[in-house]
């Protein structure tokens, strides 16, 4: 569209930019689930600090040679680049059944290194702009920046959770526009008292997704539709911004340090800093290559070329060129690798209904779907057979995309979708209840 129109606002593209991010953040933090923090934050807490500052290390020094640039403005290249991408991850994995342990630190891991790699970038830009300031004064920044916005994340979180469910609006849709204006109501304050306000709206939202929630359906529909908008709306702006001439003339550079980073730099962050843990030496090879790029180091480009930075040009194309090729180059070979590792188990079993129950306030009872796996012990049972807790009443089943209202008498079979309305402790057996009858085949 540039050879139509040249675009050229990188304020206008970095507002709109950081708009779609507080949305995106909020989404993927709403349906973090508490098992899935539990299950990944040791992992994912040392990649999004430690390991994006070994990949930022690692890229800076590639950086230095290829475009023979200081040793600031290489660092400046490296925190850009810091920040990895789930949402292109899952978008490709998303109907894979790939290890529960390995999505989650992928999940986890991208809604907390983004703060990370904007506190190196703005760090790296202040020491560029401002070369006499103090080492020691990031440092006490870094330790306000992370603390502070988790703890604002919380404290509004647990405020709105309180206000939701107090209140009673006029019309249910207005309970998704409240949460998400509260969300960008969090970054404000986060940004008015310096802290980090991406941290600030995933912790947020985080602690409202794992709470009761009046509405909680709704509000997650709407988010998740208004975080595509938001992408769809980033991307098209932020490609405005590039010409295609400016990246050919980067292009060999850009392949170099795109190379840089996914060869070595993002392997040796992942194995140096989980290689002592419990994960398979294969699932750190597909961690290494799932650290996909995405929008936001598009976007962390925009504030050197808003700050005036030397060389700023320069570096927002190689940025975009190591995001293309990222996306183009990893994202077309990571479902191969995963089936090449033995970590993709097929197709998901999904379903095409949706169940949900709305209620005015919070609600005990809920609707859930549980998958009947070809080695559960329920696979071949009727419903009648089933050895159920009480209170717990089978509502659908979906076999081969058809719905069927059960009885007793129904017989499941392998990739059977079921669903359950009962009480959310009742859930709770049923998920460790299921996690027992699913013992894998001798």
């Amino acid at each position: 569209m540039n050879i139509f129109y040249k675009f050229d606002n990188a304020y206008l593209a970095q507002l709109i930019g950081n708009i779609a991010l507080v949305i995106i953040l909020f989404d993927g933090g709403i349906q973090t689930t508490k098992q899935t923090v539990k299950r990944a934050i040791s992992y994912a807490s040392i990649l999004a600090t430690i390991g994006v500052l070994i990949t930022s290390l690692i890229v800076a020094l590639g950086t230095m040679f290829i475009l023979n640039m200081s040793w600031q403005h290489s660092l400046l290249v490296g925190a850009i680049v810091g920040s990895t991408d789930a949402a292109a991850v899952f978008s490709i994995l998303g109907n894979k059944r790939i290890s529960p342990k390995i999505k989650s630190i992928l999940e986890v891991e991208s809604g907390t290194n983004d703060p990370m790699a904007l506190f190196l970038t703005i760090t790296m830009i202040s020491i560029i702009t401002m070369p006499d300031a103090s080492i020691f004064n990031y440092m006490l920044m870094f330790i306000w920046q992370m603390l502070g916005g988790a703890l604002l994340g919380l404290l509004v979180g647990y405020l709105t959770l309180k206000l939701i469910n107090f209140i009673t609006l006029e019309a249910t849709g207005l309970y998704p526009i409240l949460a998400i204006t509260l969300s960008f109501i969090t970054f404000g304050i986060a940004s008015y008292i310096h802290v980090s306000g991406l941290l600030s709206v995933y912790v947020f939202a985080l602690f409202l997704g794992n709470h009761p929630l009046s509405y909680r359906t709704s509000i997650i529909r709407f988010g998740e539709s208004f975080a595509w908008i938001g992408q769809m709306a980033m991307f098209i702006l932020l490609g405005l911004l590039v010409f295609p001439t400016n990246l050919v003339s980067v292009m060999w550079e850009g392949l170099l340090i795109a190379l840089v980073l996914m060869i070595i730099a993002r392997p040796l962050s992942v194995w140096l800093t989980l290689s002592f843990t419990d994960l398979k030496p294969k699932e750190l090879w597909f961690i290494s290559w799932a650290g996909l790029r995405g929008a936001v180091p598009i976007i962390l480009a925009t504030y050197a070329l808003l700050d005036g930075v030397k060389e700023a040009n320069l570096i927002f194309n190689v940025v975009f060129f190591v995001v293309l090729l990222s996306a183009l180059l990893q994202g077309m070979t990571l479902e191969p690798l995963a089936n090449k590792l033995g970590l993709s188990k097929g197709e998901a079993v999904t379903s095409p209904y949706q169940f949900d129950m709305l209620a005015s306030e919070v609600s005990k009872v809920e609707i859930r779907e549980y998958i009947i796996r070809s080695h559960s012990k329920w696979n071949g049972k009727t419903l009648a057979d089933l050895d159920l807790p009480r209170r717990v009443n089978i509502n659908a089943v979906v076999r081969d995309d058809e719905l069927h209202i059960p009885d007793g008498n129904f017989s499941l079979k392998a990739n059977d979708i079921i669903y359950i309305l009962a009480e959310k402790d009742i859930h709770q057996k049923l998920h460790k209840l299921q996690q027992k009858a699913e013992t894998q085949k001798a």
